[in-house]
């Protein structure tokens, strides 16, 4: 899918033979997550069978009590990530089911988000879009990128801060963003109030 070369293609984005290939790689991602943690998960379960089927300690206790109580904070985490992933890849494919990609003009720019603790303050940035529909228009739309972005995906926008990108989806609500270059698929929000 070479964004910056060519017109979006018409009908739903999901109908691009190219969209279904990126999409196709989202749909393993959850279950790299969710296997493990039910994994970890069931060896709490066998150790709290074993402890008691079989009260009397052995040399073995002390390894399985450290292995269970790291698996049963791994394991949910685990669970709860992939639970995430596969909810974002459902609401991804209804968006792309229903709308046709367009191509948009979009900036990219990071908010510094602080957060106050007793112990200190906590900075992180957020990503956020301000896209401009049709590419020529001159009203704005911001948008807060979704889910878990990885220093890798902030390095791609950091590389691209502007362009054209194809997005599909309503501009008030859930959105599907791609960028040119190295394909990779970007779940947006927008008609957030504090945005504008």
């Amino acid at each position: 899918m070479d964004v910056g070369n060519r017109s979006p293609p018409s009908g739903a984005a999901l109908d691009d033979h190219a969209t279904r290939v990126l999409l196709r790689r989202y749909r393993f991602r959850p279950w790299l997550f969710l296997i493990p943690g039910v994994v970890l998960l069931g060896e709490v379960v066998a150790a709290t069978v074993y402890d008691l089927w079989d009260p009397v300690a052995s040399s073995l206790d002390n390894v399985i009590t450290i292995v269970t109580v790291v698996s049963l904070f791994l394991g949910p985490a685990l669970v709860i990530v992939g639970l995430g992933y596969l909810v974002r890849v459902r609401r991804w494919r209804r968006v792309l089911a229903e709308h046709a990609w367009r191509a948009v003009r979009y900036v990219y720019s990071e908010r510094t988000i602080r957060s106050y603790t007793p112990d200190g303050t906590i900075s992180s940035e957020q990503g956020q879009l301000v896209v401009y529909d049709p590419p020529g228009g001159t009203s704005p739309h911001n948008l807060r990128l979704d889910g878990w972005t990885t220093p890798w995906d902030m390095r791609r926008w950091r590389q691209a801060p502007e362009g054209v990108a194809w997005i599909a989806g309503d501009l008030s609500g859930a959105l599907v963003v791609v960028l040119p270059g190295p394909e990779r698929l970007f779940g947006a929000r927008g008609g957030i109030p504090w945005l504008d």
